[in-house]
């Protein structure tokens, strides 16, 4: 089974509600940037303190996918110059480190 999803296209944004009825409970919704209308995900805020930090959520979840792929490739980068230090027989370099970050990007099937 591959670990791997297809999401809806980024880049996204977030896109608060301004008026509500008192029957939906939407507070802000993740949509594709090029498109208003394509939601992506949603957070409700009933106005209870647990719900009280969703737009917040939303903020934080659209920055974290947006640069998702540029921090992958950053990843990598700082991993190929860790690797080509230790394969220079320059000290210092802790192969523990090296080696855990190669299991994130493993883990995320990256």
């Amino acid at each position: 089974m591959s670990r791997t999803l297809e999401h809806s296209p980024l880049p996204w944004a977030v896109a608060f509600a301004e008026e509500r009825d008192a029957l939906d409970y939407t507070d802000a919704r993740i949509v594709q940037d090029a498109d208003d209308d394509m939601r992506v995900a949603f957070l409700t805020n009933d106005g209870t303190p647990e719900n009280r930090t969703g737009r917040a959520n939303a903020g934080f979840i659209v920055r974290a996918c947006n640069n998702h792929h540029d921090l992958i490739g950053a990843l990598r980068w700082a991993l190929g110059r860790l690797n080509d230090a230790r394969a220079a027989g320059y000290g210092g370099v802790d192969v523990g480190e090296i080696e855990a970050r190669q299991a994130v990007l493993a883990a995320m099937g990256e």
